[in-house]
C-alpha cells in the first residue's frame, strides 16, 4: 500500500458502492405514463380520464349536484332531493354517463305522473335540456324536473309551463303557432271519425278561435310571458289551457311517499330495476289510456 493514500482508497471504495448498488425502479407516474405511451394515438387519453372514479369522489359529486339544485327550491329539504337525485340515477342505461334518454324519460313520466301526450313529452324534454348547457337530459336536470312538479312556488311552475308552451319559437311569446301545434293532438282527436277535410279543418279553425277567445289573444299578437303570470293568478286552470305538462295532486303525492321521509339506501333499492322495470311495462307500449283531451274545462266568456 506504499505510495497509496487513504484518501484515493477510500474514494475508490465510494465509486465502486455507486456502480454495484441497483438503479431504483420507475415510480407509479412514469409507469402509467409509459403505459399510455404505449397505446395506439386514438386510445391516448389523458390519465385523469382513465382512472375510475373513488367512492368520496362520486360522494363529493352527489353533494355539490344537491346543493346546486337545493338553491333553486329553498321549500324543499335536501334529503328529498337527495332521494329523488339517487331516483334520477338509476335510469341512464350506462350510469357514469348520468344521460336519461328520451324514451326513458317518457315512460317515466307517463308511469308516475300520467303524462302521455308524446307531442307534449317531446317539448318537456327539449325544456329539461335547456336547464343546463348540454342538449341532453341528465339526472341532476330530470331531478330538477321532478322538483318543479312537487315544489310549492308557483312561480316556477307557470315558468316551466310557458316554456313547454313557447317550444316552437322560443321568442318569449306565445303566439298562433304554437297554439296550434299545441292544439294538434286534440284536433285530430275530435276529428278522427271525419272523412271530410273540410270538416276537420272547420273544427282546427274552431278550436283556435275558441283558445284565442278564453285568452283574449288577437290574431296577429301573443301572451308575453308576464301576461301569462298574471292569466295564471286571476284563473289557476289558465296554466294548462293548452296541455297537462303538470301532473295532477294525487300522482305527486303518490310519488312524493316514494321519496319523502326515506333514507338514500330505501330508495335506491326501491328503484334500483327502475330502468328495466319501466321499459318492459305492457301500459308503457299503449298510452293510449291516457286521453289525449286537455285535463281542464275551458268555457268561453
Amino acid at each position: 500500500m506504499a505510495g497509496v493514500s487513504w484518501k484515493k482508497i477510500k474514494d475508490v471504495t465510494v465509486d465502486t458502492e455507486k456502480t454495484m448498488r441497483p438503479k431504483p425502479g420507475p415510480s407509479a407516474k412514469e409507469k402509467d405514463k409509459s403505459t399510455v405511451a404505449s397505446y395506439p394515438k386514438w386510445r391516448r387519453k389523458p390519465l385523469s380520464y382513465t382512472r375510475e372514479p373513488t367512492f368520496f369522489s362520486m360522494q363529493k359529486h352527489v353533494t355539490a349536484q344537491v346543493a346546486r339544485i337545493k338553491v333553486k327550491f329553498d321549500d324543499i329539504d335536501t334529503e328529498t332531493i337527495s332521494n329523488i337525485l339517487t331516483y334520477s340515477k338509476q335510469l341512464p342505461k350506462i350510469p357514469t354517463d348520468e344521460f336519461v334518454d328520451g324514451q326513458v324519460f317518457n315512460a317515466e313520466l307517463f308511469k308516475h305522473f300520467k303524462i302521455g301526450d308524446e307531442s307534449l313529452l317531446e317539448r318537456m324534454y327539449r325544456v329539461t335540456a335547456s336547464f343546463g348547457k348540454t342538449e341532453k337530459v341528465d339526472t341532476a336536470k330530470f331531478t330538477e324536473l321532478i322538483c318543479i312538479f312537487i315544489t310549492s312556488d308557483m312561480k316556477k311552475k307557470v315558468d316551466f309551463v310557458f316554456s313547454v308552451y313557447d317550444d316552437t319559437t322560443r321568442d318569449g311569446c306565445i303566439r298562433t303557432d304554437d297554439i296550434l301545434l299545441m292544439m294538434r293532438p286534440v284536433a285530430d282527436a275530435m276529428s278522427q271519425d271525419y272523412q271530410d277535410e273540410e270538416e276537420q279543418a272547420n273544427d282546427k279553425g274552431f278550436l283556435l278561435n275558441m283558445v284565442m277567445q278564453i285568452a283574449n289573444i288577437e290574431p296577429t299578437g301573443g301572451i308575453s310571458r308576464l301576461r301569462f303570470h298574471t292569466m295564471v293568478k286571476h284563473n289557476p286552470l289558465m296554466i294548462q289551457f293548452l296541455g297537462g305538462c303538470l301532473p295532477n295532486g294525487p300522482d305527486i303525492e303518490r310519488f312524493k311517499k316514494k321519496v319523502v321521509n326515506r333514507t338514500t339506501i330505501e330508495v335506491a333499492g326501491m328503484f334500483r330495476h327502475e330502468r328495466r322495470d319501466v321499459l318492459n311495462d305492457p301500459l308503457e307500449q299503449d298510452r293510449s289510456v291516457i286521453s289525449t283531451l286537455y285535463s281542464v274545462r275551458l268555457e268561453l266568456p
